[in-house]
C-alpha cells in the first residue's frame, strides 16, 4: 500500500454574519479539513554532477520536468510504499532531494445564480478601464487548469499553444468546466452577441491541462510552468492549490518569475489562514475572494500572504458546449486579477513583471483596516486605476543656487512643485517625458519640496518629496 498524502478537499465555512454585518476574521482558524488522496509518484532533484542514466537502475518510468534535466518525476514501484521509495532514493549519491508528487485540486465552489450577471465589472471598474485598454493579442495568459473548450464562441480564436500535461499531447485538450470558466473571465470576447465579456477581451489564452479527474500531480503543474515560459506566456493563472509545501514547485515558481512572468493564484476556499500553495510562494500574487457587497466572503482564505482581493461570488462566464453559467470561489477571483494584469501590460508593454505587480498593489481599493491587512492584502483590485496609473516623477537634485527643477515622468503629464501648500510652479512634460519647471525664488538648503504629476486622463501620481541641497562654492 502506497503512502497516503492529503490535499485540500473539504470546504469549510467559518464566518458569522449578524445584522447584515460580516464579523472580521482573526488568525485563529484551525488547519483545513482534508480528505486523503493517494499519490504514486515522487519528484527527484538530481545533483548537477549526476549521471543522466543514474535512475535507470530502479526500473521504473521517469520524466524530466525542467529545462536542465535535473528535476524528474518517477513512478513508485508496485508493492513499494511511497515513503519507502523516497528513503531508498535519498541514499543515492546522485540525488539532491526527493519529495512526494503531491496531488493538487481545483479551487471552485458551488454556484449561486441569483446575482446579477458579471457584477464584478462594475466593482472593479473595468468599463472605465476599457476606455484606454482592452488587452492585447501580444499578451498571453497561461491558464494552468483542467483544459478548456477550444471551440467556445466566446473564446474561439484566442487560444495559443494549448497542451495536455497528463497525456503529453497538444492534439487533445479536455473541455474542462473550470478551465473554460477561468479563461472566459480573463478573455471572453466583447460585443459578439452572446455570453459575457472578459476583463481583458483582446488577450490570448494558453490553456494547459494538468488534471486527471479532480486532482493533479505537483509535477504536472511544475512542467506546465516550464512549458508556459518556453512557449512565451506573459502571465500565469493558477486557480488550484494544496496545503503542502514543495521545494521543486517553489523552485519552478521562482524560475518563472525570474524569467519575467507575472504569476497569480487563488488563495483557497477553506476560511483559514494556513498557507496554501502556490498562492503562498514568494513572487505569486495571492488572491482572496470578495462578495457583491465588497466584503470578504465567508469561505475565502486569509492571512498575511494575501496580496489582493477580487470578486469571487457567483461569477458569470463561459462553460463548455457553447454554454455559460456561474461559479463561486477564489478560483474566480484570481482570473479577475489576472485579467487586470493583462490590461495593464497590454497597455504598457515596456513594463517589467514587478512593475505590473506594483501597479496592481498600489492602485487597489483599500478595504477593511487602513493599509495592507490579512483579509484583502493591498486591497480589492481596481482595473480603472491600474490602467491609468501614473508613477511618481523622477526628480534631479535641486540645489539652493538654482531656480529650475528638472526630472522625468510619463509623457504628456503636468508636473507641479509645491512647498507646503504653496505652488511654486508647474510644467508639461515633452515627448520624452522630461520636464523643466522654473520657480520665482531660489530655495534654502534643507527645504522640502513636493513634486506631483497629473496624467492626461486626470490621474495623480504619488508625491515625490525632494530636499534642497547646498551647492558647493
Amino acid at each position: 500500500m502506497k503512502r497516503i498524502f492529503s490535499t485540500l478537499v473539504v470546504i469549510v465555512f467559518g464566518m458569522q454574519i449578524g445584522f447584515g454585518t460580516m464579523v472580521p476574521k482573526t488568525l485563529a482558524a484551525e488547519q483545513p479539513n482534508s480528505a486523503e488522496i493517494e499519490t504514486d509518484r515522487v519528484i527527484v532533484k538530481m545533483k548537477p554532477s549526476a549521471n543522466k542514466d543514474s535512475l535507470k537502475k530502479y526500473n521504473v518510468s521517469e520524466e524530466t520536468i525542467d529545462n536542465q534535466g535535473l528535476l524528474k518525476t518517477m513512478e513508485v514501484p508496485d508493492e513499494t510504499s511511497t515513503d519507502g521509495f523516497i528513503k531508498k532514493l535519498e541514499k543515492d549519491n546522485n540525488v539532491e532531494y526527493v519529495e512526494p508528487d503531491y496531488l493538487i485540486q481545483k479551487m471552485k465552489k458551488p454556484s449561486d445564480p441569483h446575482y446579477t450577471k458579471q457584477y464584478h465589472h462594475k466593482l472593479i471598474q473595468t468599463e472605465k478601464a476599457w476606455d484606454k485598454a482592452k488587452g492585447s493579442k501580444n499578451i498571453v495568459v497561461a491558464v494552468i487548469d483542467d483544459g478548456a473548450d477550444l471551440n467556445h464562441p466566446d473564446l474561439k480564436g484566442k487560444y495559443y499553444a494549448p497542451y495536455n500535461m497528463v497525456t503529453f499531447s497538444s492534439s487533445y485538450l479536455p473541455m474542462g468546466d473550470h478551465g473554460t470558466h477561468v479563461a472566459g473571465i480573463i478573455a471572453g470576447t466583447m460585443n459578439n452577441g452572446s455570453g459575457g465579456t472578459g476583463v481583458a477581451p483582446n488577450t490570448r489564452i494558453m490553456p494547459i491541462n494538468v488534471f486527471s479527474g479532480n486532482a493533479s500531480y505537483t509535477s504536472d503543474v511544475i512542467y506546465a510552468l516550464y512549458y508556459a515560459v518556453e512557449y512565451g506566456a506573459d502571465i500565469i493563472n493558477m486557480s488550484l492549490g494544496s496545503y503542502t509545501y514543495s521545494y521543486s514547485f517553489d523552485d519552478a515558481i521562482q524560475y518563472t518569475h525570474d524569467m519575467g512572468l507575472v504569476i497569480v493564484a487563488a488563495a483557497g476556499n477553506e476560511d483559514t489562514y494556513w498557507d496554501c500553495y502556490p498562492a503562498s510562494y514568494d513572487n505569486v500574487i495571492s488572491v482572496s475572494a470578495t462578495s457583491k457587497n465588497d466584503r470578504i466572503t465567508d469561505y475565502s482564505n486569509y492571512g498575511y500572504n494575501i496580496d489582493l482581493a477580487a470578486p469571487g461570488d457567483s461569477i458569470y462566464s463561459s462553460l463548455p458546449y457553447k454554454s455559460y453559467g456561474y461559479m463561486t470561489g477564489t478560483s474566480m477571483a484570481a482570473p479577475i486579477v489576472t485579467g487586470v494584469a493583462a490590461l495593464v501590460w497590454g497597455n504598457k508593454p515596456s513594463l517589467t513583471n514587478t512593475q505590473v505587480e506594483e501597479r496592481l498593489f498600489s492602485t487597489a481599493d483599500d478595504l477593511g483596516k487602513k493599509g495592507r491587512d490579512h483579509l484583502y492584502g493591498n486591497g480589492r483590485v481596481n482595473a480603472k486605476r491600474a490602467v491609468n496609473y501614473i508613477a511618481e516623477p523622477t526628480v534631479n537634485t535641486v540645489k539652493d543656487n538654482v531656480k529650475t527643477i528638472t526630472g522625468k515622468v510619463e509623457k504628456g503629464s503636468t508636473v507641479t512643485v509645491k512647498k507646503g501648500s504653496s505652488q511654486l510652479g508647474k510644467a508639461t512634460t515633452n515627448s520624452s517625458g522630461k520636464f523643466k519647471i522654473t520657480i520665482k525664488n531660489k530655495q534654502k538648503a534643507g527645504t522640502k519640496l513636493s513634486v506631483t504629476a497629473k496624467s492626461k486622463a486626470g490621474y495623480y501620481s504619488k508625491a515625490r518629496t525632494v530636499t534642497v541641497t547646498k551647492a558647493k562654492k
